[in-house]
């Protein structure tokens, strides 16, 4: 599925660990043109990036020397905390920016009413099979806590769920099997909304850029033995419809609230990185049990992971791992 409010999330979590990144003047006013916003996003993100680079390798030095190493992660939790207030309110602005374009561009929400074949004839296809034999209330309840099938398979019709949402996605990537036409799509659908850098970083923190195994040929079936390698059966096969909507609850109550709540434990700079691969993973499982993993990955790496600016920019999310 799009992952416009978890990529959100990532963008906040990963932005509160810098220090002050200076807001455009004109936002005072409320008056910012659309490049002047773009800009200062651009700024925030670069500042990100090197203050990650540096921290990683500041602990890597003192790593040798504990009470060093202690003294310093204090030091940068109380600068950290200070500089996320002083920003958080032009990340809730950021945030409401992205989900107002975000609404414009999809505003319909899931049904559970009837499908209608003539406008979304892909949720009547007979892999997913919405029309026919659509959902019951058990299923439904079922699926919540297991998107998988009983014997912990991808299950195509999970899509369901979603209707009469996502329809792009259901006919490039479950009815035709065409990864990259589902890359193309989905990239274009993201341009608009503004939110190429935040699938980008998405694409490297859940390490899809690192992924060698996935190519434009892998079936469901072998999507599903990828999935067993870097997850396990039982972690994947396990994600409910609920651990999906979890997530974008955190990432509504991170815009909402304008900060990372203190109950969320998210500290100095190990903490947020931690949380964003938890819930990129959390994500990808979710691809795994719904038979989209394949064309995640291969939305990735058409459109982020070889491109020189983004890995400039993000590719060193796909590599950092911190302890603390």
């Amino acid at each position: 599925m799009p992952l416009d409010m978890l990529n959100i999330l990532l963008t906040m979590l990963l932005a509160s660990l810098v220090g002050s990144v200076d807001e455009p003047s004109c936002s005072l006013s409320g008056a910012c043109a659309e490049h002047e916003v773009e800009a200062w996003e651009g700024a925030m993100i670069q500042t990100e990036r090197q203050e990650l680079l540096q921290h990683s390798l500041r602990i890597s030095k003192l790593s040798e020397t504990n009470n060093l190493a202690q003294r310093y992660s204090a030091d940068q939790e109380r600068t950290h905390n200070t500089a996320s207030q002083k920003r958080s309110s032009a990340l809730h602005r950021l945030f409401k920016r992205r989900r107002t374009a975000s609404a414009k561009e999809d505003p319909t929400g899931p049904s559970s009413g009837p499908v209608n074949c003539s406008a979304y004839p892909m949720f009547c296809n007979s892999k997913v099979d919405c029309a026919t034999n659509p959902l019951t209330p058990e299923e439904r309840k079922t699926y919540d806590k297991q998107l998988a099938t009983a014997s912990g398979k991808a299950n195509l019709r999970t899509w369901c769920l979603a209707y009469p949402m996502y329809s792009t996605s259901v006919q490039k990537c479950i009815v035709e099997g065409d990864s990259q036409g589902y890359a193309r799509a989905t990239f274009e659908t993201q341009k608009k909304l503004k939110l190429l850098d935040a699938d980008a970083i998405y694409c490297f923190v859940a390490g899809h850029c690192n992924n060698t195994e996935v190519t434009d040929s892998t079936t469901v079936e072998q999507a599903e033995a990828i999935c067993d390698r870097r997850y396990g059966r039982e972690r994947w096969a396990s994600i409910g419809f609920k651990d999906f909507m979890d997530v974008l609850g955190r990432a509504l109550k991170l815009g909402n609230t304008h900060q990372v709540p203190k109950e969320w434990h998210v500290t100095g700079f190990g903490s947020p990185v931690k949380l964003a691969r938890h819930e990129t993973d959390i994500m990808a499982m979710t691809a795994c049990a719904m038979g989209n993993y394949r064309c995640d990955v291969a939305y990735c790496q058409t459109n982020y992971c070889n491109e020189p600016s983004y890995r400039a920019r993000f590719g060193n999310f796909s590599w950092t791992y911190f302890d603390s």
